[in-house]
């Protein structure tokens, strides 16, 4: 990285603390892509892991353009027309596209974003797409907490311990450790803490998701404390934004 490009970034950073809570600002530097732990010091890149054999269901890539540049991200497909990520990685941008069917960063087939809508509060944003993503896929959401000592695998793009993007798609074990309460995403809102099992996750790997048991439960929202967003307990936003029945009950949460 340039002093230059490392001078804007840094830029972007503090005008984005000045914007929002710490917190949501710790979690925006998970999901860019242009840091890099040589220029900053981070010390939680994606340690250990391994190459994912193949994408989960629904795993998507969320490219956001700011200013500076193409900022990458993960996320799932929920629906034919809705992607889930991570607030901090749809707000703020000029244009977002969505890739999809692809283990290699950057390639898939590319799906615009009509609009993202967000809560605020919650560091989750659903992304409604320009065109259908046909018969893609989609991820299953799990409609309770996951129980606290459980494990699941979190998957990503984002640096490795060398500070660099991973050019393929890796995953990590970890373990819930707590959920809710005094455990809070980027935004505030309810958390689920994990800590390392074969891994853990880092910048880049915002808005992917964490897998228990075959549904997702979490959304990568705070790579500095290993956080993800809770994902069971805005089910009913998330119909209600969508229109969709998400957990399989026959119905749609009322507005």
């Amino acid at each position: 990285m340039s002093q230059d490009t490392g001078k804007e970034v840094l830029l972007m950073h503090r005008r984005h603390q000045m914007r929002r809570h710490r917190g949501v600002a710790v979690g925006l530097l998970a999901g860019l892509a242009t840091i890099t732990t040589a220029s900053y010091g981070f010390v939680y890149a994606i340690t250990n892991g391994q190459e994912a054999a193949s994408a989960p269901a629904g795993m998507v890539q969320v490219a956001t353009t700011r200013e500076g540049g193409e900022n990458l991200c993960g996320g799932t497909l929920i629906d034919a027309r809705w992607v889930l990520t991570a607030a901090h990685c749809a707000e703020g941008g000029e244009s977002i596209r969505v890739l999809i069917g692809s283990t290699e960063r950057n390639k898939g087939a590319a799906i615009a974003v009509k609009a993202p809508h967000v809560e605020r509060g919650f560091d989750l944003a659903l992304l409604e797409l320009q065109d259908s993503a046909g018969s893609a896929a989609t991820a299953p959401l799990a409609d309770a907490a996951p129980a606290l000592g459980s494990t699941g695998d979190v998957f990503g793009w984002g640096m490795t311990e060398s500070g660099e993007l991973s050019d393929k798609l890796k995953t990590a074990q970890v373990k819930v450790d707590t959920v809710g309460g005094d455990c809070t995403d980027g935004a505030n809102g309810p958390g689920v803490c994990t800590s390392g099992v074969s891994g853990t996750f880092g910048p880049g790997d915002s808005g992917g998701p964490l897998f228990i048991d075959g549904k997702q439960v979490g959304v990568v929202s705070n790579s500095r404390n290993f956080v993800f967003a809770d994902v069971a307990g805005r089910l009913p936003w998330m119909e209600r934004t969508t229109g969709v029945d998400l957990n399989g009950d026959g119905q749609v949460a009322a507005g």
